[in-house]
């Protein structure tokens, strides 16, 4: 009996990691679609405090057009900054994020099999 269930113990721990991994990854599948809607609601926000603030004939209506342009900008900054912080800490412990990294500095060439550093695996080039 003991024999029994020191075979089938290891099944039933490995079908609930499965089942904890597919739960993960379907909540990151929710995240990847949420994060680009939250970026576009805050930009909305922004852009409509900005028409409400051009449009505006009252100063209540240009104050409340100035508060939804500062809160819309202040959102953005948080999320892109929350975004930044994140690659940057997935990168320096070797994290797969899925955050793109930017298009890289204009004349430097670097090798792709080494890792990127300035000093030692990359070299200028010139423009022809």
């Amino acid at each position: 009996m003991i024999l029994w269930g020191a075979i089938i113990f290891p099944q039933v721990s490995f079908a609930a990691f499965e089942k904890l991994k597919g739960l993960l990854r379907d909540f990151k599948a929710i995240l990847d679609l949420l994060i680009p809607i939250t970026f576009a609601l805050a930009l909305i926000f922004f852009f409509y405090g900005l028409a409400q603030f051009i449009r505006s004939v009252s100063d209540k209506t240009i104050a409340e057009g100035k508060s939804k342009m500062i809160w819309g900008i202040i959102a953005l900054f948080v999320m892109i900054s929350i975004w930044g912080i994140i690659g940057f800490i997935g990168d320096s412990v070797g994290i797969e994020t899925g955050i793109k990294r930017g298009a890289g500095t204009p004349g430097i060439v670097c090798d792709p099999d080494k890792p990127v550093n300035l000093n030692v695996n990359c070299t200028s080039y010139e423009r022809e």
